[in-house]
């Protein structure tokens, strides 16, 4: 088992490298310092539990848990039970670049704001199935295997962008943020308006 310390800090190179890793994790050392990824992430909690304080917002994740973190968020884990175990899929800050939709997306900010959601048993074993997808590609000594892996991140995305907006726990997270608003005036009349007093209103 990695611990999350090594997995997103020593091993910076290595998730570099990969372009895709996919971590299971056990071993999460309470810290008072922050770790800092610029990696965007993909958490899915299968036992225990963890506290974690999110961009000073605490949160609590037990099985079936789901989290996005976007990069360059700070993340500081308090408690951790004994049987914690989860799964992470890191997508290098090189590959998340490419990967528009995800980069782009109308969920962004709301992930930015409440990035923790809970599955319901299908949709928990649908993410598995995804994930041991990515597993299996990212092991792959293959030309195009980041081109799939891309592609396969994409459509997990897309199931959780579906499963999130079913989520009690999301219900009422405001969609309407400054930043929400400020992303969605910039897509709709970029071609348009060039002008940043028109933004700034």
């Amino acid at each position: 088992m990695e611990n999350i310390q090594n997995t997103l800090l020593l091993d910076n190179d290595k998730i570099t490298e990969m372009g895709v890793s996919v971590f299971e994790i056990s071993d999460v050392p309470a810290r008072k310092i922050p770790i800092i990824s610029p990696h965007y992430i993909i958490s899915v909690c299968h036992s225990g539990s963890i506290d974690v304080e999110y961009e000073s917002s605490s949160f609590q994740f037990f099985p079936h848990d789901m989290a996005i973190v976007y990069p360059n968020h700070a993340l500081i884990a308090h408690r951790v039970s004994p049987d914690y175990r989860a799964t992470l899929v890191v997508v290098s800050a090189d590959v998340y670049a490419q990967m528009g939709r995800i980069n782009f997306s109308d969920t962004r900010f709301s992930y930015e704001v409440q990035p923790q959601f809970h599955l319901t048993e299908s949709q928990y074993q649908d993410v598995l199935s995804f994930i041991d997808a990515i597993r299996r590609t990212a092991s792959l000594n293959m030309k195009n295997r980041i081109e799939i892996l891309m592609t396969t991140i994409d459509i997990l995305s897309q199931a959780v962008d579906f499963f999130r907006n079913t989520s009690p726990i999301t219900a009422t997270v405001p969609n309407k943020s400054l930043s929400y608003r400020f992303y969605n005036a910039v897509f709709e009349n970029c071609h348009q308006q060039r002008n940043v007093q028109f933004y700034a209103q």
